[in-house]
């Protein structure tokens, strides 16, 4: 059963498939004390082992409480085993203290009705457990089958979306676990984006994407406000292509261009054709792991200021090197951060550098009072733009590669925490200002 009040937060984060997580750290290996990496069919000895939380809403909740946003979850959690129990104690100390106060390793605000429980539906199912096996340059991850939900938690899950209220931002993050229909993300796209008119919309799962870009498609003006952020690896494997990486080479920077480029064209055509795709969302935000990001900005006919006729235009982010920054690094729920960060840097440029916005569904007046960021975020984000090779005047285009930046910077900074999606502040805002420069 959910634990649901009349609460309400701004961010809404979709993660139905959380997971309990274990890290092991392997121990050096005696024969080279530099690498202690992963050999399959060998003996490994442990030298620790790390609990946490995983899945990839329930990472993007903690960024974004990092940050000093707090969201609301909506999740799946299995209580068949003492490890849902776990795992909602873990959140709550994430973002929660007893006293009703935010912790975000940082700074402290008063949320005296915040419970980051309250969209969350307790199922009969185990909950899964994910296991990371860290090495000294590359990490394992052996990910556990859902338990299935059923049909009542399902109306369950219907009805926290209607108790649901003034949403400017929603992240929609993962796979589903088995008993979800296909379409149970578009349908809470398609219930938060008509309600919510300014609900800004960030799509993080390639599960029942048809039916969401379908959703955001018949939504009238949806695609200002909504991206598709995805690894290179995964847009080649939606347009049927095979990834360069899987060939052992380093492509250069135009080759990896010319890639991308065959990969949204062979994704566009996959999914309806250009225009019924850039009716659905603006952008398709691309991490490459420690290679540079790309952003896709996706045109429709109207958008041909310039008389080119290019379907899209790519943008070329800059790559962060960490390879000075520790002997270690954690990838894991790295792009959970990116995400996180992305959504949190565009709600705040759009609601508050572009000025207040009116939602006239709901009558709720955004104004910056309600932004939750840190303030050292804020005074971040309002550093002068960096264009990135953009040869655009379009703020829309613009406002998202900037927030594409910031995200990038926090999903970076994770890999220098070992816990999924958790970073240093100060990090952050160092590798950004870096970006900007």
């Amino acid at each position: 059963m959910s634990n649901n009040t009349n609460q309400n937060s701004n961010f809404l984060v979709v993660g139905l498939n959380p997971a309990f997580q274990k890290r092991l750290l392997l121990s050096k290996n005696a024969s080279n004390q530099h690498s202690n990496n992963l050999i399959p069919g060998n003996v490994h000895r442990i030298d620790q082992v790390l609990e946490g939380i995983g899945g990839k809403g329930q990472d993007v909740a903690v960024s974004l409480s990092i940050l000093g946003i707090c969201p609301d979850l909506l999740q799946f959690v299995g209580a068949g085993d003492g490890n849902g129990d776990h795992l909602m104690q873990l959140l709550r100390e994430k973002l929660t203290i007893d006293d009703g106060k935010e912790k975000n390793h940082h700074h402290e605000t008063t949320k005296s009705n915040y419970d980051p429980g309250r969209l969350t539906i307790r199922t009969k199912s185990k909950l899964r457990t994910c296991t990371t096996i860290v090495g000294s340059d590359n990490a394992t991850e052996l990910v556990e089958p859902s338990g299935l939900v059923e049909p009542n938690e399902l109306q369950e899950l219907t009805q926290l979306i209607d108790s649901v209220q003034n949403i400017n931002a929603l992240c929609i993050m993962g796979s589903m676990p088995p008993g979800c229909p296909e379409d149970t993300y578009a349908q809470i796209i398609a219930s938060v984006m008509r309600d919510n008119s300014n609900a800004l919309c960030v799509i993080d799962s390639v599960v029942g994407l048809k039916f969401m870009l379908n959703q955001l498609a018949a939504l009238e003006g949806a695609r200002d406000r909504a991206v598709l952020k995805i690894n290179v690896s995964e847009l080649c494997k939606l347009a049927s292509l095979k990834s360069e990486d899987s060939k052992g080479d380093t492509p250069t920077s135009d080759n990896k261009r010319d890639m991308i480029s065959a990969a949204v064209d062979g994704f566009v055509k996959a999914f309806g054709g250009m225009e019924h795709v850039a009716r659905a969302i603006q952008c398709i935000l691309l991490t490459d792991g420690k290679d540079p990001g790309y952003v896709v900005q996706l045109k429709l006919v109207e958008d041909d200021v310039d008389g080119t006729l290019r379907p899209y235009q790519i943008y070329q982010m800059d790559a962060i090197d960490l390879s000075n920054h520790a002997d270690i690094l954690f990838p894991i729920g790295a792009g959970d951060a990116v995400a996180a960060g992305t959504l949190a840097a565009w709600d705040y440029i759009r609601r508050v550098e572009q000025g207040p916005l009116h939602d006239k569904e709901s009558s709720h007046e955004v104004a910056a009072s309600d932004v939750m960021l840190h303030k050292d975020v804020q005074q971040c984000l309002s550093l002068r733009r960096r264009d990135f090779g953009m040869k655009t005047t379009d703020d829309r285009i613009s406002d998202i590669v900037r927030a594409f930046a910031f995200g990038i910077a926090c999903g970076s900074a994770s890999c220098l925490v070992e816990e999924n999606s958790e970073f240093r502040l100060a990090d952050v805002l160092r590798l950004f200002r870096e970006m900007m420069r």
